[in-house]
């Protein structure tokens, strides 16, 4: 319980912009099923000690899974890229700016229509 400590004065908002922080850059380091097989868990026990039901939490790691910031994170992209159809400045640049898009509207609309729905 001493992840409450640190979490526990934190409100929903602030929750699920650090879980989609630590998704993205979970997902650099693994494929997006082993980021949502490994982390939903314990970060869904963790949101319901809390009071925030489960269905958020795994909205917000799928949602950080699909978003893309290197060639290598997904397999099509990567032979794209090997072949020499994207550039990676080209790439990160688009794909970076679709990442803090996504993140922005996960913490403007997502979390307050969970909150709407008495989810988050």
């Amino acid at each position: 319980m001493c992840y409450f400590h640190i979490l526990g004065g934190l409100n929903s908002i602030a929750f699920v912009g650090i879980i989609f922080i630590v998704g993205v850059l979970a997902n650099i380091l693994m494929t997006p099923l082993a980021l949502i097989t490994i982390l939903a868990p314990p970060l869904a026990q963790i949101a319901m000690d809390m009071g925030i039901t489960a269905y958020p939490i795994a909205y917000t790691l799928c949602m950080a899974g699909n978003n893309l910031l290197f060639p290598y994170e997904n397999t099509i992209v990567l032979i794209c890229f090997g072949f020499g159809l994207i550039y990676m400045k080209d790439f990160v640049k688009v794909l970076g700016a679709k990442l803090i898009l996504c993140f922005i509207y996960l913490l403007v609309i997502g979390v307050p229509y969970w909150m709407l729905l008495n989810l988050a």
